[in-house]
């Protein structure tokens, strides 16, 4: 059985009618003019701007006019936004306003986690990239162009990192906050997501940072005799950098992807 706002109206309408009272009705002008017995005034009427599927009548000078005309003995409104004489509410307002609360985190998470899958691609570019335009062949290249790529690089990447890396990490932390008690498949595979990227941030700041600011100081004529074991571990911990960063991206994806597929196999299962 449904009780809904028109179900409930009609019939109170007709048992009114039935009592041998005269109701008017006073409601959007939808271009009907009766219902049973029941005459129906029609106000001019209008869409809200973020609920565009149904019409409404705002409050105007004409509800006067047309309660002075009919003289009812009693007014009967429906969700009241003044003192009416009799009024009846059907609509949870407590319920309501925690749905439209709840729905208002999902959305939230949903903007705060492609956030951070945007940042996370970003920062994951800037680990993978130099792998494959100078990491991969970095054995290869004699002293003197080693100095002067990595000090071209640096030079390049070392303050968008500075900024970036740091903001992608901070932009996963909203997502943990709203995910915490909506779904803790997000939660977890953004918290994994989050450990990977301090991964990267730590071997970057700890052991890549320090390699390169001792190469970008060298010189052809004050090569340090362990060079090569030097740019050796740089390119070894580089991987480190880059199963980190690519890492994060997978484990948000994973999260925002499956967790959708689960939410929509749950509400089939409810629908059943």
């Amino acid at each position: 059985m449904k009780i809904a706002i028109v179900t409930r109206l009609t019939a109170s309408i007709r048992h009114y009618l039935e009592d041998g009272h005269e109701v008017t009705i006073i409601a959007p002008d939808l271009g009907v003019a009766h219902f049973d017995a029941a005459n129906i005034r029609g106000l001019p009427e209008r869409t809200l701007p973020f609920y565009h599927t149904k019409r409404f009548a705002l409050p105007s000078r004409k509800v006067g006019l047309l309660l002075k005309e009919s003289a009812p003995d009693i007014v009967y409104v429906v969700n009241p936004c003044c003192i009416p004489l009799l009024a009846s509410y059907h609509t949870n307002i407590a319920g309501a306003s925690r749905l439209k609360m709840r729905g208002e985190n999902v959305v939230k998470l949903k903007i705060f986690l492609l956030i951070s899958i945007i940042l996370a691609v970003f920062s994951a570019g800037m680990y993978f990239a130099p792998y494959l335009a100078f990491t991969k062949s970095m054995a290869v290249f004699e002293p003197r162009d080693l100095i002067k790529i990595t000090e071209t690089l640096n030079g390049n990447m070392a303050p968008l990192m500075t900024t970036l890396i740091p903001i992608q990490i901070l932009a996963i932390f909203p997502v943990l906050l709203f995910s915490f008690r909506r779904s803790k498949f997000i939660f977890y595979m953004s918290l994994i997501g989050l450990m990977l990227s301090i991964l990267s941030l730590v071997v970057t700041v700890t052991i890549e940072v320090p390699i390169v600011t001792k190469i970008v100081e060298w010189t052809p004529s004050t090569l340090p005799n362990d060079w090569e074991v030097i740019r050796d571990r740089w390119i070894s911990f580089h991987y480190y950098r880059i199963t980190g960063g690519v890492g994060a991206v997978i484990f948000l994806l994973i999260g925002a992807m499956f967790n959708d597929n689960k939410n929509r196999r749950q509400r089939q299962m409810r629908e059943e």
